[in-house]
């Protein structure tokens, strides 16, 4: 026994010998970008101390990338420092954003592994450029046109060609250094620039790099004489929020004017992130003004927030008391059914059940129907008989009603079944014919709880 269990300690101790780091492994990003389908790798700077043997040795990964070089060498207590490419492949290159990679290193004809891992970002080359416009107003000469590099990678020999509805074609090549800015001027076609309305106009671009072209489209403001951008958009459905921003892009002081018109109902439930300088009535709206003189690049906002639900709850409610006002004057015939609990000497549940009936007009050929749930019975030592009770359907023939004549039943009905909680009860009919016609009226809901009191 003694024997087997050293044995067993010593196949132990080397399994995880076998599993202890040869290596210390220093990664450093060289370029930690990659444009998918343009071909070229992330590189990554592995510098390599061994603390193992010295031999040949292999580094791979289980994610789709390509390793170039997959081999290295190197001497026991030596280091080594390897660029490393790591190049996507198959379905890897439809992804984007950051990607974990693990690598494992292990020396050629063992199975020893040193496991680790790296990040490379993988972006679409649509994704990799930005094109922007400085501002213009109608009396700018030129565009200046701003490249951005939004990635860390360096590119050599980028070609950017660029158009707009105000100047013509033009190209150019340029070199970009991790998230560099390029600027350069085109000149624009004045008489065309003072014909456009003020408002934000694309730059169609086109920018290829290693054979790959791609449309980065951009956009440029044209600014109001005075230099004023403009900004409205409302969000929200319940609560409604009107925004409304006016922004000094000039370079001079200007006064600034802000009108937002309600209707009078709509008005009582509007509030103002800023009080309104003058309040205007004009027929079934009211014009709220609000003025400011803005200093250049000073932004003035107001929020109008106007709250919907007071005013759609009134609504429902009055469409809902209509309703039930509209059901109890066209219905001739009121139905009423209540139910009480009634004590047994067996110890049976049993129920007392009242039935009112009373008409507004005269009405003929009246019978009331009314139904046993499932588990009752009907007492018939009680009140008064139905004419017919077949299969739990109870309906007494009433006949003739006068104009505001009311009619009272009542019957026990009972189960020998222990009935706990909350039940409904089935609704009452009451048929009648007026003037010929078939009308139906139905009863209200019946529910009832019952709760067994506990006994100590």
């Amino acid at each position: 026994m003694m024997i087997k269990k050293g044995l067993t300690f010593i196949f132990t101790l080397f399994f995880l010998l076998s599993f202890v780091s040869a290596f210390n492994v220093q990664t450093d990003t060289i370029r930690g970008t990659i444009i998918n389908d343009n071909g070229l790798p992330g590189v990554i700077k592995f510098t390599i101390s061994s603390t193992g043997e010295s031999g040949t040795y292999e580094i791979y990964t289980s994610e789709r990338f390509q390793i170039s070089p997959k081999e290295f060498s190197i001497l026991s207590g030596k280091t080594v420092a390897l660029e490393l490419e790591f190049l996507p492949i198959d379905a890897m290159k439809e992804n984007t954003g950051y990607i974990q990679i693990p690598y494992s290193i292990r020396k050629v004809g063992t199975t020893s592994v040193q496991e680790g891992e790296v990040y490379i970002k993988l972006i679409d080359f649509s994704e990799a450029f930005v094109i922007k416009g400085d501002p213009l107003t109608p009396e700018s000469k030129e565009i200046v046109i701003n490249v951005y590099n939004v990635e860390d990678v360096k590119y050599e020999n980028v070609h950017v060609k660029v158009s707009g509805a105000f100047f013509p074609s033009f190209e150019k090549d340029i070199s970009l250094e991790p998230y560099e800015i390029k600027r350069f001027s085109v000149l624009v076609n004045q008489d065309q620039l003072k014909k456009l309305v003020f408002g934000e106009y694309t730059i169609k671009g086109a920018i290829t790099f290693n054979k790959q072209t791609e449309d980065v489209n951009g956009r440029v403001k044209l600014l109001e004489k005075s230099g004023i951008d403009f900004k409205q958009y409302t969000e929200g459905i319940i609560v409604r929020k009107l925004n409304i921003e006016r922004k000094n892009e000039g370079n001079v002081p200007t006064i600034s004017e802000v009108q937002i018109k309600k209707n009078i109902i709509l008005r009582l439930f509007t509030t103002f992130s800023v009080e309104p300088q003058r309040v205007e009535r004009q027929g079934f709206f009211v014009n709220y003004y609000w003025q400011k003189e803005l200093q250049p690049d000073e932004t003035f906002k107001v929020k109008a927030t106007t709250n919907l639900l007071f005013p759609l709850l009134l609504v429902i409610a009055v469409v809902i008391i209509g309703y039930l006002a509209n059901l109890y004057f066209l219905t001739n015939l009121n139905v009423r059914k209540q139910v009480q609990f009634v004590k047994t000497r067996g110890g049976e549940f049993a129920l007392k059940v009242s039935l009112r009936v009373s008409a507004k007009k005269f009405m003929d050929n009246v019978t009331l129907y009314d139904s046993l749930p499932v588990m009752a019975r009907l007492y018939d030592k009680y009140g008064q008989a139905p004419t017919k009770a077949e299969h739990g359907r109870l309906s007494w023939d009433i006949g003739k009603l006068g104009e505001g004549e009311e009619r009272f039943f009542s019957y026990i009905l009972y189960s020998k079944l222990k009935i706990v909680g909350k039940f409904e009860l089935p609704r009452a009919t009451g048929v009648y014919s007026i003037n010929g016609k078939i009308h139906e009226s139905i009863s209200n809901k019946v529910l009832f709880i019952h709760e067994p009191i506990s006994t100590r």
